[in-house]
């Protein structure tokens, strides 16, 4: 696999947008509750998925509908309603678990999972879907999107495969089958094109510890933003007209801003 480090993975141009103070300080609130959660043993996926859940809607996503849907653990969708496209797709996995992936092994049974529920996204007309991730709240794999359409819903004998599977015309319609009869030679193909971003929360531990405004938590905040796991639009400071400036020059021409109604 190609690894990708938080800071990597986020637009450059983000990177030089300065952060909200207040938002920042959310942030690590909601970060500091999430990691004191988190136990090595004793905790079910369900568990897991609430804390994950809770860090999520506090750090970020309180605006948005956070909820499983159908398979898929934990979906962040486009905006508050329950209706509206699936945006971040999320496989929780206990810790320990065997088929949580390692950066040893990516081709594991979480990720043919996550395979098969983007299939069954863009088969019911999902092309909104910007990330994937794996996770058992302590580790995390994050793949763009793009990643998925280039490798494997471009593939057309996998797509053929896939359908047929979804038909019933195959050897077997248990989903263990899809797993390691299609998903895993697919992935196994592809591997070594693969990009992921990866991080662990054991190496924030110190920086959380000290509440640091600077470096990696800064990449880590801009990365699980919804700046970046949305793909939303965003205003790059150098490219933005300084508000200050702006006003002088209108005075200097003689000119004044007025409004009528909310538009200037």
């Amino acid at each position: 696999m190609n690894i990708i480090t938080p800071r990597d993975s986020v637009n450059k141009g983000y990177r030089r947008v300065q952060i909200d103070h207040n938002a920042y300080k959310k942030f690590l609130d909601a970060l500091e509750v999430f990691v004191g959660n988190i136990r090595e043993t004793g905790q079910s996926e369900e568990q897991q998925k609430n804390i994950l859940t809770k860090f999520l809607h506090d750090a970020f996503y309180s605006t948005y509908d956070l909820s499983a849907v159908n398979n898929i653990d934990l979906a962040i969708r486009l905006d508050s309603s329950s209706t509206s496209n699936i945006g971040v797709m999320f496989e929780v996995k206990g810790i320990g678990r065997p088929d949580m992936p390692t950066l040893e092994n990516i081709n594991t049974k979480a990720l043919r999972e996550l395979l098969l529920y983007y299939f069954r996204q863009r088969k019911n007309g999902n092309a909104d879907i910007r990330h994937l991730v794996i996770t058992n709240t302590r580790e995390f794999f994050i793949f763009d999107a793009v990643e998925f359409e280039r490798l494997f819903y471009r593939n057309t004998s996998l797509i053929r495969k896939f359908e047929d599977f979804e038909r019933g015309c195959l050897a077997s319609t248990n989903t263990d089958y899809f797993y390691s009869e299609i998903a895993a030679p697919a992935i196994s193909q592809v591997s070594d094109r693969l990009s992921v971003t990866y991080f662990s929360l054991k190496d924030y531990k110190r920086a959380i510890r000290n509440r640091e405004t600077t470096g990696m938590l800064t990449h880590l905040y801009r990365l699980l933003s919804p700046v970046h796991m949305l793909k939303l639009t965003f205003q790059n400071d150098s490219n933005s007209l300084n508000e200050r400036f702006y006003h002088e020059l209108l005075y200097l021409i003689g000119l004044e801003e007025t409004s009528e109604g909310k538009k200037p």
